[in-house]
Protein backbone atom coordinates (compact mmCIF):
# COMPACT_ATOMS: atom_id res chain seq x y z
CA UNK A 1 0.00 0.00 0.00
CA UNK A 2 1.08 3.53 -0.96
CA UNK A 3 2.37 5.61 2.02
CA UNK A 4 -0.60 7.38 3.84
CA UNK A 5 0.60 11.00 3.56
CA UNK A 6 0.98 10.59 -0.28
CA UNK A 7 -2.42 8.86 -1.07
CA UNK A 8 -4.13 11.73 0.96
CA UNK A 9 -2.13 15.00 0.24
CA UNK A 10 -4.14 16.66 -1.75
CA UNK A 11 -5.96 17.34 2.13
CA UNK A 12 -2.82 19.76 2.11
CA UNK A 13 -3.47 22.14 -0.83
CA UNK A 14 -6.02 25.06 -0.45
CA UNK A 15 -9.59 24.43 -1.37
CA UNK A 16 -10.39 25.44 -5.05
CA UNK A 17 -13.53 27.17 -6.17
CA UNK A 18 -15.24 25.92 -2.41
CA UNK A 19 -14.07 21.98 -3.21
CA UNK A 20 -11.38 20.46 -0.90
CA UNK A 21 -9.38 18.06 -2.49
CA UNK A 22 -9.14 15.05 -0.91
CA UNK A 23 -7.29 12.19 -2.75
CA UNK A 24 -6.08 11.51 -6.25
CA UNK A 25 -8.87 9.17 -8.15
CA UNK A 26 -6.78 8.12 -11.35
CA UNK A 27 -4.33 9.79 -13.60
CA UNK A 28 -4.02 9.65 -17.36
CA UNK A 29 -2.45 11.29 -20.57
CA UNK A 30 -5.77 13.98 -19.94
CA UNK A 31 -4.42 14.76 -17.06
CA UNK A 32 -5.58 13.85 -13.34
CA UNK A 33 -8.88 12.94 -11.54
CA UNK A 34 -8.92 14.05 -7.58
CA UNK A 35 -11.69 13.31 -5.13
CA UNK A 36 -13.33 16.26 -3.85
CA UNK A 37 -15.84 17.21 -1.17
CA UNK A 38 -18.06 20.49 -0.85
CA UNK A 39 -21.10 21.41 1.55
CA UNK A 40 -20.54 17.50 2.87
CA UNK A 41 -20.96 16.45 -0.66
CA UNK A 42 -18.30 13.97 -3.14
CA UNK A 43 -17.80 14.92 -6.71
CA UNK A 44 -15.01 13.84 -8.95
CA UNK A 45 -12.70 16.41 -10.51
CA UNK A 46 -11.24 16.30 -14.10
CA UNK A 47 -8.09 18.47 -14.23
CA UNK A 48 -6.32 18.83 -17.24
CA UNK A 49 -4.12 21.37 -18.54
CA UNK A 50 -5.63 20.27 -22.33
CA UNK A 51 -7.56 23.35 -22.79
CA UNK A 52 -9.21 22.58 -26.10
CA UNK A 53 -9.76 18.93 -25.01
CA UNK A 54 -11.53 19.97 -21.74
CA UNK A 55 -13.64 22.21 -23.62
CA UNK A 56 -14.91 19.68 -26.15
CA UNK A 57 -15.68 17.84 -23.12
CA UNK A 58 -17.64 19.86 -21.66
CA UNK A 59 -19.42 21.10 -24.65
CA UNK A 60 -20.46 17.32 -24.86
CA UNK A 61 -21.72 16.54 -21.33
CA UNK A 62 -24.06 19.68 -21.50
CA UNK A 63 -25.58 18.15 -24.36
CA UNK A 64 -26.19 14.98 -22.43
CA UNK A 65 -29.83 14.43 -20.80
CA UNK A 66 -29.60 13.16 -17.18
CA UNK A 67 -29.67 9.31 -17.24
CA UNK A 68 -28.59 7.00 -14.70
CA UNK A 69 -25.70 5.50 -16.82
CA UNK A 70 -24.55 8.63 -17.52
CA UNK A 71 -21.83 10.78 -16.14
CA UNK A 72 -23.88 14.00 -14.73
CA UNK A 73 -22.04 16.93 -15.44
CA UNK A 74 -22.07 19.46 -12.46
CA UNK A 75 -19.75 22.46 -14.01
CA UNK A 76 -16.49 23.61 -14.38
CA UNK A 77 -13.74 26.19 -14.25
CA UNK A 78 -10.08 27.30 -14.71
CA UNK A 79 -7.40 28.85 -12.52
CA UNK A 80 -3.78 28.62 -12.78
CA UNK A 81 -3.37 27.27 -16.22
CA UNK A 82 -5.66 24.34 -15.44
CA UNK A 83 -8.87 23.40 -16.50
CA UNK A 84 -11.18 22.06 -13.97
CA UNK A 85 -14.31 19.45 -14.67
CA UNK A 86 -17.03 18.53 -11.85
CA UNK A 87 -18.48 15.81 -12.14
CA UNK A 88 -20.89 13.23 -10.22
CA UNK A 89 -18.64 10.71 -7.92
CA UNK A 90 -19.32 7.16 -8.86
CA UNK A 91 -18.15 5.03 -6.08
CA UNK A 92 -16.67 2.12 -7.78
CA UNK A 93 -14.13 0.30 -9.95
CA UNK A 94 -13.43 0.57 -13.97
CA UNK A 95 -16.04 -1.75 -15.78
CA UNK A 96 -12.28 -3.17 -16.94
CA UNK A 97 -11.54 -4.19 -13.56
CA UNK A 98 -14.58 -5.65 -12.55
CA UNK A 99 -15.31 -7.33 -15.38
CA UNK A 100 -11.74 -8.86 -14.56
CA UNK A 101 -12.35 -9.49 -11.39
CA UNK A 102 -16.04 -11.04 -11.76
CA UNK A 103 -15.90 -12.95 -15.31
CA UNK A 104 -12.59 -13.79 -16.68
CA UNK A 105 -14.14 -15.24 -20.29
CA UNK A 106 -17.96 -15.72 -19.80
CA UNK A 107 -19.14 -19.27 -18.58
CA UNK A 108 -22.86 -20.62 -18.77
CA UNK A 109 -23.98 -19.41 -14.69
CA UNK A 110 -22.19 -15.47 -15.30
CA UNK A 111 -24.59 -15.11 -18.64
CA UNK A 112 -27.34 -13.05 -16.14
CA UNK A 113 -24.41 -10.87 -14.88
CA UNK A 114 -23.21 -9.96 -17.92
CA UNK A 115 -26.58 -9.48 -19.39
CA UNK A 116 -27.00 -6.71 -16.73
CA UNK A 117 -23.94 -4.71 -17.55
CA UNK A 118 -24.39 -4.75 -21.20
CA UNK A 119 -27.68 -3.59 -21.09
CA UNK A 120 -26.71 -0.87 -19.31
CA UNK A 121 -23.89 -0.06 -21.35
CA UNK A 122 -26.37 -0.19 -24.06
CA UNK A 123 -28.70 2.15 -22.58
CA UNK A 124 -25.93 4.54 -22.15
CA UNK A 125 -24.92 4.41 -26.55
CA UNK A 126 -28.55 4.90 -27.16
CA UNK A 127 -28.54 7.92 -25.03
CA UNK A 128 -25.76 9.63 -26.04
CA UNK A 129 -26.20 8.81 -29.94
CA UNK A 130 -29.59 10.08 -29.84
CA UNK A 131 -27.99 13.16 -28.62
CA UNK A 132 -26.17 13.01 -31.28
CA UNK A 133 -22.84 12.19 -29.88
CA UNK A 134 -20.16 9.75 -31.16
CA UNK A 135 -17.88 8.62 -28.42
CA UNK A 136 -14.94 7.64 -30.43
CA UNK A 137 -13.34 5.56 -27.14
CA UNK A 138 -16.00 2.58 -26.45
CA UNK A 139 -14.38 -0.11 -23.98
CA UNK A 140 -14.64 -1.44 -20.32
CA UNK A 141 -11.98 1.29 -18.69
CA UNK A 142 -14.52 4.07 -20.11
CA UNK A 143 -17.23 2.67 -17.25
CA UNK A 144 -17.50 3.42 -14.22
CA UNK A 145 -19.09 0.15 -12.23
CA UNK A 146 -21.05 1.60 -9.02
CA UNK A 147 -20.25 -1.29 -6.10
CA UNK A 148 -23.12 -0.09 -4.29
CA UNK A 149 -25.51 -0.05 -6.71
CA UNK A 150 -24.40 -1.84 -9.95
CA UNK A 151 -24.78 0.79 -11.97
CA UNK A 152 -22.65 1.02 -15.03
CA UNK A 153 -21.76 5.07 -15.92
CA UNK A 154 -20.01 5.58 -19.05
CA UNK A 155 -17.96 9.06 -18.73
CA UNK A 156 -14.54 10.25 -20.68
CA UNK A 157 -16.03 12.33 -23.62
CA UNK A 158 -12.74 14.30 -24.44
CA UNK A 159 -12.84 12.34 -27.80
CA UNK A 160 -16.23 12.90 -28.40
CA UNK A 161 -17.91 14.21 -31.25
CA UNK A 162 -21.08 15.24 -32.74
CA UNK A 163 -22.46 12.85 -35.22
CA UNK A 164 -21.65 14.37 -39.26
CA UNK A 165 -18.65 16.44 -38.07
CA UNK A 166 -15.19 15.98 -39.82
CA UNK A 167 -13.31 13.29 -38.18
CA UNK A 168 -10.38 15.00 -36.84
CA UNK A 169 -8.07 12.21 -36.90
CA UNK A 170 -7.62 8.75 -35.36
CA UNK A 171 -9.18 9.13 -32.53
CA UNK A 172 -9.80 5.98 -30.05
CA UNK A 173 -7.96 3.25 -28.63
CA UNK A 174 -6.09 1.07 -30.86
CA UNK A 175 -8.15 -2.45 -29.73
CA UNK A 176 -11.70 -0.75 -29.88
CA UNK A 177 -10.80 1.40 -32.86
CA UNK A 178 -12.88 0.59 -36.15
CA UNK A 179 -11.41 -0.13 -39.23
CA UNK A 180 -12.73 3.21 -41.10
CA UNK A 181 -11.36 5.01 -38.59
CA UNK A 182 -7.88 4.00 -39.36
CA UNK A 183 -8.03 3.86 -43.06
CA UNK A 184 -10.16 7.59 -43.92
CA UNK A 185 -8.14 9.44 -41.53
CA UNK A 186 -9.51 12.98 -41.27
CA UNK A 187 -11.32 13.52 -44.32
CA UNK A 188 -14.41 11.21 -42.97
CA UNK A 189 -17.50 12.30 -40.89
CA UNK A 190 -17.83 10.86 -37.34
CA UNK A 191 -21.18 8.45 -37.24
CA UNK A 192 -22.44 6.23 -34.40
CA UNK A 193 -21.28 2.78 -35.99
CA UNK A 194 -17.84 3.41 -34.81
CA UNK A 195 -18.84 2.82 -31.63
CA UNK A 196 -20.82 -0.05 -32.42
CA UNK A 197 -17.53 -1.68 -33.89
CA UNK A 198 -16.31 -1.23 -30.40
CA UNK A 199 -18.96 -2.98 -28.94
CA UNK A 200 -18.34 -6.12 -31.38
CA UNK A 201 -14.93 -6.14 -30.31
CA UNK A 202 -15.58 -5.88 -26.61
CA UNK A 203 -18.17 -8.95 -26.98
CA UNK A 204 -15.45 -10.58 -28.63
CA UNK A 205 -13.22 -10.64 -25.87
CA UNK A 206 -15.46 -11.02 -22.99
CA UNK A 207 -16.79 -14.58 -24.68
CA UNK A 208 -12.65 -15.82 -25.82
CA UNK A 209 -10.37 -13.32 -23.19
CA UNK A 210 -8.08 -12.84 -25.86
CA UNK A 211 -7.18 -10.37 -28.26
CA UNK A 212 -8.68 -10.50 -31.76
CA UNK A 213 -5.83 -9.66 -33.67
CA UNK A 214 -2.23 -11.28 -34.03
CA UNK A 215 0.66 -9.98 -31.74
CA UNK A 216 3.78 -10.69 -31.00
CA UNK A 217 4.10 -11.58 -27.34
CA UNK A 218 7.32 -10.07 -26.79
CA UNK A 219 6.74 -6.96 -27.96
CA UNK A 220 6.80 -3.61 -26.35
CA UNK A 221 3.32 -2.00 -25.71
CA UNK A 222 3.59 0.61 -28.26
CA UNK A 223 4.93 -2.32 -30.91
CA UNK A 224 1.54 -3.91 -30.27
CA UNK A 225 -0.45 -0.99 -30.74
CA UNK A 226 0.97 -0.73 -34.04
CA UNK A 227 0.67 -4.45 -34.97
CA UNK A 228 -3.31 -4.10 -33.70
CA UNK A 229 -3.86 -1.03 -35.60
CA UNK A 230 -1.93 -2.45 -38.80
CA UNK A 231 -3.95 -5.92 -38.54
CA UNK A 232 -7.51 -3.78 -38.22
CA UNK A 233 -6.49 -1.66 -41.67
CA UNK A 234 -5.87 -4.65 -43.46
CA UNK A 235 -8.71 -6.55 -42.42
CA UNK A 236 -11.20 -8.34 -45.31
CA UNK A 237 -13.42 -9.79 -42.63
CA UNK A 238 -15.05 -9.20 -39.62
CA UNK A 239 -12.16 -10.46 -36.81
CA UNK A 240 -14.45 -13.65 -35.37
CA UNK A 241 -11.58 -15.85 -33.75
CA UNK A 242 -11.91 -19.72 -34.52
CA UNK A 243 -13.37 -20.89 -31.11
CA UNK A 244 -16.15 -18.35 -31.14
CA UNK A 245 -17.79 -19.54 -34.60
CA UNK A 246 -17.35 -22.66 -33.25
CA UNK A 247 -19.54 -22.34 -30.01
CA UNK A 248 -22.97 -23.66 -30.78
CA UNK A 249 -24.28 -23.13 -28.03
CA UNK A 250 -27.23 -20.56 -28.18
CA UNK A 251 -25.51 -18.21 -25.99
CA UNK A 252 -22.18 -18.87 -28.53
CA UNK A 253 -24.94 -18.86 -31.16
CA UNK A 254 -26.06 -14.93 -29.94
CA UNK A 255 -22.73 -13.51 -28.98
CA UNK A 256 -21.37 -14.96 -32.76
CA UNK A 257 -24.39 -13.27 -34.35
CA UNK A 258 -24.32 -9.99 -32.69
CA UNK A 259 -20.58 -9.71 -32.53
CA UNK A 260 -20.45 -10.55 -36.57
CA UNK A 261 -22.95 -7.70 -37.15
CA UNK A 262 -21.13 -5.38 -35.29
CA UNK A 263 -17.86 -5.89 -37.05
CA UNK A 264 -19.00 -5.24 -40.31
CA UNK A 265 -16.28 -3.49 -42.88
CA UNK A 266 -19.16 -1.67 -44.17
CA UNK A 267 -20.22 0.42 -41.13
CA UNK A 268 -23.48 1.38 -42.62
CA UNK A 269 -24.52 -2.68 -41.69
CA UNK A 270 -23.62 -2.19 -38.16
CA UNK A 271 -26.80 -2.45 -36.18
CA UNK A 272 -27.68 0.49 -34.18
CA UNK A 273 -27.02 0.47 -29.92
CA UNK A 274 -31.00 0.10 -29.97
CA UNK A 275 -30.99 -2.51 -31.75
CA UNK A 276 -28.32 -4.89 -29.85
CA UNK A 277 -30.22 -3.73 -26.72
CA UNK A 278 -33.29 -5.19 -27.86
CA UNK A 279 -31.56 -8.42 -29.12
CA UNK A 280 -30.11 -8.53 -25.80
CA UNK A 281 -33.76 -8.01 -23.52
CA UNK A 282 -35.26 -10.98 -26.63
CA UNK A 283 -32.70 -13.36 -25.34
CA UNK A 284 -32.66 -11.97 -21.16
CA UNK A 285 -36.47 -13.41 -22.06
CA UNK A 286 -35.07 -16.58 -23.15
CA UNK A 287 -33.13 -16.79 -19.96
CA UNK A 288 -35.76 -16.08 -17.72
CA UNK A 289 -39.01 -17.80 -16.75
CA UNK A 290 -41.00 -15.66 -19.19
CA UNK A 291 -38.90 -16.90 -22.17
CA UNK A 292 -41.51 -19.45 -23.43
CA UNK A 293 -43.47 -16.21 -24.27
CA UNK A 294 -40.58 -14.24 -26.25
CA UNK A 295 -40.15 -14.30 -29.97
CA UNK A 296 -36.82 -15.79 -31.04
CA UNK A 297 -37.09 -15.36 -34.83
CA UNK A 298 -37.02 -11.50 -34.06
CA UNK A 299 -33.34 -11.98 -32.76
CA UNK A 300 -32.86 -12.70 -36.28
CA UNK A 301 -34.58 -9.77 -37.90
CA UNK A 302 -33.35 -7.57 -34.73
CA UNK A 303 -29.54 -7.97 -36.42
CA UNK A 304 -28.83 -6.30 -39.61
CA UNK A 305 -27.07 -9.98 -41.01
CA UNK A 306 -28.44 -12.87 -41.98
CA UNK A 307 -28.75 -16.23 -39.32
CA UNK A 308 -26.50 -19.00 -41.07
CA UNK A 309 -29.42 -21.17 -41.43
CA UNK A 310 -27.65 -24.36 -40.05
CA UNK A 311 -27.21 -21.82 -36.25
CA UNK A 312 -30.91 -20.74 -36.32
CA UNK A 313 -31.82 -24.21 -36.46
CA UNK A 314 -29.90 -25.23 -33.86
CA UNK A 315 -30.67 -22.51 -31.58
CA UNK A 316 -34.00 -22.75 -32.12
CA UNK A 317 -33.92 -26.61 -30.98
CA UNK A 318 -32.24 -25.64 -27.55
CA UNK A 319 -35.18 -23.02 -27.62
CA UNK A 320 -37.63 -26.21 -28.15
CA UNK A 321 -35.93 -27.97 -25.49
CA UNK A 322 -35.63 -25.41 -22.94
CA UNK A 323 -39.48 -24.84 -23.31
CA UNK A 324 -40.11 -28.11 -22.79
CA UNK A 325 -37.70 -28.60 -19.58
CA UNK A 326 -39.99 -25.27 -18.11
CA UNK A 327 -43.25 -26.45 -18.91
CA UNK A 328 -41.92 -29.74 -16.93
CA UNK A 329 -41.03 -27.91 -14.17
CA UNK A 330 -43.96 -25.66 -13.74
CA UNK A 331 -46.53 -28.84 -14.40
CA UNK A 332 -44.98 -30.72 -11.30
CA UNK A 333 -44.63 -27.50 -8.82
CA UNK A 334 -47.85 -26.73 -9.92
CA UNK A 335 -48.92 -30.42 -8.41
CA UNK A 336 -47.47 -30.22 -5.14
Amino acid sequence: MSDTREVYALDFLPPIHGYRLVRPLGKGSFGMVVLAEKDGEFFAIKISSNQHEALNEVEMMRKLPLHRNLIRFIESFSESGNFYIVMEYVEGQSLFEHLKSSFGTLQSHSEPAFFQVLEQMLNAMVSIHAAGIVHRDIKPDNFMFEKRTGRVVLLDLGGSSCTGSERSGCVGTPLYVSPEVVREGVDAKDCPSVDMWSIGIFLVLMHTGKCPYPTSSKCEIEQKRLEIMMSVANLTKPPIPKILMEDESPFGVWMRTVATSCLQLDPSLRPTAQQVLDSVKEYQKFLTKSFYNCSLKNLRHIIKIKWNQNQLVIFLEYCDIFRIILIIITTYMNEL
